[in-house]
């Protein structure tokens, strides 16, 4: 190598160095209290025990098993009632957890859950409790087909932190900086950006899909590692509930949205194409009850942050302690 281009690289490497120390200097001269704030935001993370008011859910199988859809359901409802933090028998639900059924147990992120079910969800008790016992809730339906169901406020309960390896690897950076970063990241707070897919379903010559559809398919995605998801450029956080309103759109957290859906997810482009034609992927049977669907593989794709709608903030914490 010739002298020049030598000097040339050293050049490059050193303005790449003085690059990353201004940009660190820079955020720590903006970012008052970064520890402060890595330990509100691990909280949202997931990586740290929690205790607050809430309820507590005992579920017993009875004339019928719970499936995998009945748990996200569940879940979506808990969250569309302000729930703050949620854990299935011990397993604590995290922004990219996903739900399947392996035969009479039900995987939560990897690990076998089985019966009886134990739901704990931190939030207000009264305003929960009150939704999920209601007429028209998902409780009393798995009560008329004979599941046994017993709901429960407590003026204290804990739920422990997430064993997940993503979100383990996050705490274990040293980098104050890049940790919240990476923090922000996970939980919604800034953008995120890389390879992934756009999924747009047209649904304007055919019956619409409904919010479990959606929630189904943002499990599919979780469940390959997607890092980021939006629907109709509504970041998708831990907390996010979908509902469906007089079968003509859908709420994400508050705001409609209908056909087309566009979809995105950020994560390995080979992981996502596999799931995504699966037999059983909610993608396939869509396209067999003959939905357009559109993949698009895209070697860069922006999701947006998540913004507060309709004075609906799902990065609040008001009851946890």
């Amino acid at each position: 190598m010739k002298t020049k281009e030598k000097r040339n690289i050293l050049i490059l490497l050193i303005i790449s160095i003085l690059i990353i120390i201004a940009e660190n200097v820079y955020i720590n001269f903006n970012t008052p209290n970064i520890e402060e704030q890595i330990s509100n935001k691990e909280v949202l993370l997931g990586t740290t025990d929690v205790h607050g008011e809430g309820i507590i859910i005992n579920i017993n199988d009875g004339n019928d098993l719970i499936h995998q859809e009945d748990i996200v359901i569940l879940l979506d409802e808990l969250k569309n009632a302000g729930a703050e933090a949620i854990s299935v028998n011990g397993q604590r639900i995290v922004s990219n957890t996903y739900v399947y059924c392996d035969g009479s147990v039900i995987l939560i992120d990897g690990v076998k859950i089985g019966n009886p079910f134990v739901i704990k969800a931190i939030g207000d008790s009264q305003t929960i409790y009150g939704a999920i016992t209601r007429n028209k809730g998902y409780v009393a339906t798995l009560i008329k087909d004979g599941i046994q169901v017993d709901v429960q406020k407590s003026e204290d309960l804990e739920i422990s932190k997430t064993n997940k390896t993503i979100m383990q690897n996050v705490v274990n950076e040293r980098n104050s900086v890049k940790k919240l970063k990476k923090i922000d990241k996970l939980i919604g707070n800034l953008s995120v950006s890389g390879s992934g897919v756009e999924i747009t379903i047209d649904t304007s010559k055919t019956s619409d899909i409904t919010a479990i559809t959606l929630l189904q398919l943002i499990n599919d995605l979780n469940s390959v590692g997607a890092e980021a998801i939006s629907i109709n450029d509504n970041r998708i956080v831990n907390m996010t509930d979908l509902m469906d309103i007089n079968k003509e759109y859908i709420l994400v957290d508050s705001n409609c949205v209908s056909s087309p859906y566009v979809i995105k997810a950020t994560g390995n482009i080979s992981k996502l194409r596999e799931t995504m034609n699966l037999e059983n992927s909610t993608i396939s049977k869509l396209r067999r009850s003959g939905k357009n669907i559109e993949e698009k593989y895209k070697t860069y794709l922006k999701i947006d942050e998540y913004t507060v709608s309709r004075g609906q903030n799902k990065l609040l914490q008001k009851y946890i302690k």
